[in-house]
């Protein structure tokens, strides 16, 4: 496999850490030339493979490669590179997006969290599966019942199901509740085939070894790593995070910035609309509702809050398609809960770090929100 690589400078030593050293190097493109020259010489490549970033349309049309390899933290200069790779015309089936390579705690983390549930299965009586409203909206500390949060940035609900499958394996059946995080999006997202997201299908590789349906084969991806960094044995002396660990998230004065980040934001979610997505992500939500149910858990699915003032914005033909098939699929499993809390009176703007996720305050009250409801049933149950 022949690579063109584009990373920060101050990334790029990670970037070559990780990657295979058998992968032919076409080019290396980064901020700054200079930076770099002590890096490559420490990986035993020949500087003549750098180029500088403003070099990048000279390169890749006089470079032969099959992929290119984006070794940048996610920023908004990554996204400007993602757009200047668009602009000449190159298919997003060429991008390898490794964005998060230098912060190995954080690929990692997730198959900590899972090899901690492995072993302590019995600990927990909720699980929580769901994208980053989960992850900030809640705060399972503050759940009456032992709770673990399995959601994660912008995961699908591929991967919500698949999660609930491995875990279950080792339940003996003190797991009584599932929360199952939505978005108005649900149905419209597979995160394996966004160019822009796809970095974080590296967590899920290392874990599961699965790639749902990316334009790469396992088999090729995984061929671009060390062994070494597959293993990730040394993950095994790191501590698991059950808390929310995003306490810094505070509340912020919505201004204009943020407003027109907040456009940007639905704008494109309200563009997504794939059909073969949707059937796709009403059968694995269907079927993860009947598993729940097989397993004698209860499902609690969870429409997470945004902030009054923007609920507008979300396309009316995207709210219709979303409680249309909610209902579709409700109407099958009569014994799924479903809590809606797109918008709720008892939030405030100062609830929210952003527009559509809470803060650590906002979370509590959310939180004691669905906890009520768990305890409400649990004592029916009881």
């Amino acid at each position: 496999m022949r690579i063109c690589i584009v990373a920060f400078s101050n990334h790029l030593d990670a970037c070559l850490s990780a990657l295979n050293p058998n992968l032919e190097i076409a080019a290396i493109i980064v901020d700054s030339v200079t930076s770099a020259k002590s890096i490559v010489e420490k990986h035993n490549l020949s500087e003549k493979l750098l180029y500088h970033y403003h070099d990048l349309k000279e390169c890749l049309e006089n470079s032969i490669y099959d992929y290119i390899v984006m070794a940048l933290r996610f920023s908004m200069f990554s996204e400007i590179v993602i757009k200047d790779l668009y602009s000449l015309n190159i298919s997003k089936t060429k991008f390898i997006n490794l964005w998060d390579l230098d912060r190995p705690e954080h690929v990692c983390s997730f198959t900590l969290l899972m090899s901690y549930f492995k072993e302590n299965p019995d600990k927990f009586k909720t699980f929580i599966t769901g994208d980053s409203h989960l992850v900030f909206g809640v705060d399972i500390d503050s759940f009456s019942l032992p709770t673990i949060n399995f959601a994660r940035g912008s995961q699908d609900l591929y991967y919500d199901y698949k999660i609930a499958k491995y875990a279950m394996q080792f339940n003996k059946g003190t797991i009584k509740y599932a929360i199952i995080g939505l978005s108005v999006y649900s149905f419209n997202w597979d995160v394996s085939q966004s160019y822009r997201e796809s970095w974080r299908l590296l967590q899920y590789y290392l874990f599961f070894k699965d790639l749902h349906n990316n334009w790469l084969s396992k088999e090729k991806y995984g061929s671009l790593f060390r062994e070494e960094f597959l293993k990730n044995d040394y993950i095994l002396t790191k501590t698991v995070y059950l808390s929310n660990v995003y306490h810094e998230r505070t509340a912020v004065k919505i201004g204009m910035p943020e407003q027109l980040r907040t456009r940007k934001f639905f704008d494109m979610w309200n563009k997504k609309d794939y059909p073969l997505t949707v059937e796709e992500n009403k059968s694995i939500l269907l079927n993860y509702l009947m598993f729940c149910n097989e397993n004698n858990i209860v499902p609690i699915l969870v429409l997470p809050p945004i902030m009054k003032d923007c609920k507008h914005l979300i396309l009316k033909k995207r709210l219709d398609q979303f409680y249309t098939i909610l209902n579709e699929i409700l109407s099958k499993c009569p014994f799924a809960k479903f809590i809606d809390s797109l918008i709720l009176d008892d939030l405030k703007e100062e609830d929210f770090f952003d527009s559509n996720h809470l803060n650590v305050k906002g979370s509590k009250k959310f939180t004691k929100m669905l906890d009520d409801y768990i305890i409400n049933i649990d004592n029916k149950n009881n």
